[in-house]
């Protein structure tokens, strides 16, 4: 291969390795709208579907802060 070849060969890999994922903040997102269809207004009773405190739950649901891993696979699971 010659001398241009091996330059854009990185070039190429990396837009080709691309791909979309699911981050943290695009699985809370879609709970509070999951939430919101569902009429679930209290972060009492969100806490107690995801086993959490009440208090974490409210931060979540202001996008305070962002679950951790735990808590994202339960969302996920409530969802379904």
């Amino acid at each position: 291969m010659s001398r241009a070849g091996n330059r854009n060969r990185a070039k190429f890999t990396v837009m080709f390795t691309e791909h979309d994922s699911e981050n943290k903040l695009d699985v809370l997102d879609e709970f509070i709208s999951w939430t919101k269809d569902k009429h679930l207004k209290s972060y009492i009773e969100i806490a107690e579907l995801l086993n959490i405190l009440p208090n974490d739950a409210n931060k979540l649901l202001n996008r305070a802060v962002l679950p951790d891993d735990r808590v994202e696979r339960r969302m996920k699971e409530v969802m379904k």
